[in-house]
């Protein structure tokens, strides 16, 4: 995978233990595509599961009939978030969206296979994640790096704009994946939510930050593989999350399940690139690569 940085935003929360989606996860042996099985381990959390009846269809023919948008677009006419938020929200049936740029490996959780993609070049506004139910789906081949042109409903899920895919046709070509440099005040935990919202969904990269909190704790106070990193080890602001059953910020004793510190407070983090997800009220990092250390 090439990731290049690009010009110049994560709040997070972490699900309970009842709620998380493991990120202990295992890889089913098919290159960059990973499975989650057991659902209390650590919390990258699956976006696509709930109560949605509609379903994905394996397919290698694009359909041309829905209306064509880009990234971007589709996500400048989100609806708003609602308060409660609505659990699936249809905003744009039959949309297309042509020539986008894998930027994840594929994840594997409660029936659903899915990537994030975003628009050549990246940039605020430019990713979503894209997911299909069932497995063996046409996102299972897909990699990061490679170009597709995909047919599904934009849709809400409480708050994170997701596409459910109905036909996903790769061009053969690959792509840099683009990634925006962003920094821990952009990404803070007490940030709004207006200012990390453009990189919903979109590479970033975090630079010379530093390990706050290695077993950062969530909502019922209690580890679930996340830690927190900022400027300083006294300024624990940004989560960064385990992810796709590859890439681990703490340690997990699947025997004991029992959490321990994998990068110690004061750890100094050169770079780490991931992709931002939005989660129950809060965003977290997931990481695509493991963090480069000074």
């Amino acid at each position: 995978m090439h990731i290049v940085a690009h010009a110049p935003r994560i709040l997070a929360l972490v699900l309970t233990a009842a709620t998380a989606v493991a990120c202990a996860n295992t890889s089913n042996g098919g290159g960059t595509t990973f499975v989650d099985t057991n659902t209390t381990d650590f919390s990258t959390t699956d976006t696509t599961a709930g109560t949605d009846s509609t379903t994905g269809t394996d397919s290698t023919v694009a359909d041309t009939s829905g209306a064509s948008k880009t990234v971007a677009e589709l996500q400048a006419m989100k609806t708003a978030c609602g308060s409660p938020p609505v659990a699936f929200d249809n905003f744009l049936n039959d949309v297309m969206i042509r020539d986008v740029v894998v930027t994840s490996p594929m994840r594997i959780s409660a029936g659903y296979e899915g990537v994030f993609v975003q628009d050549e070049g990246g940039g605020e506004n430019s990713g979503i994640y894209v997911m299909m139910k069932g497995t063996a789906t046409a996102l299972a081949d897909v990699n990061p790096g490679d170009v597709l042109t995909i047919v599904g409903d934009a849709k809400e899920y409480y708050c994170f704009t997701e596409l459910q895919a109905d036909s996903v046709v790769p061009s053969g070509e690959t792509k840099e994946v683009v990634a925006v440099k962003v920094t821990p005040a952009q990404l803070d935990e007490k940030a709004s939510m207006d200012l990390v919202e453009p990189f919903e969904g979109v590479m970033v990269e975090l630079e010379n930050v530093v390990v706050a909190d290695p077993l950062a704790t969530g909502t019922d106070n209690k580890p679930h593989g996340a830690i927190l990193v900022g400027a300083d080890e006294n300024s624990p602001s940004v989560r960064i999350a385990s992810g796709f059953g590859k890439f681990y910020m703490t340690e997990y004793d699947k025997t004991t399940k029992a959490y321990s510190e994998k990068y110690p407070k004061g750890t100094k983090i050169k770079s780490i690139k991931g992709v931002i997800e939005y989660t129950y009220g809060a965003f977290q990092l997931l990481p695509v690569e493991d963090p480069i250390l000074e």
